[in-house]
């Protein structure tokens, strides 16, 4: 239990110490979690990433916590989602 608990924390402490300082040239898309206060993942993925792109920032809301999202009761929403992603990318 505490490794489960251990890991996730290390691995977002990385992600804090990452230098974000360049800029993408390609739109990016958030599909966004369910915020939930005891979720540190949640509250890190959660944000505006507008300024690591010289394109385009579109957030969508997403159906579950974090680590829900691919689970079967909220597949069918995402999955819907990612496929009107792919359809504006794609018919442009």
């Amino acid at each position: 239990r505490a490794e489960i608990i251990y890991k996730p924390k290390v691995f977002m402490s990385y992600l804090a110490g990452i230098n974000h300082s360049g800029r993408l040239n390609a739109n990016i898309h958030l599909i966004t979690a369910v915020h939930d206060h005891h979720d540190l993942a949640d509250d890190s993925l959660n944000q505006d990433w507008s300024g690591a792109t010289t394109a385009e920032f579109q957030s969508y809301p997403g159906c579950g916590h974090h680590l829900d999202m691919l689970k079967n009761e909220h597949l069918s929403h995402n999955a819907g989602v990612i496929s009107g992603i792919l359809n504006k990318i794609f018919e442009g």
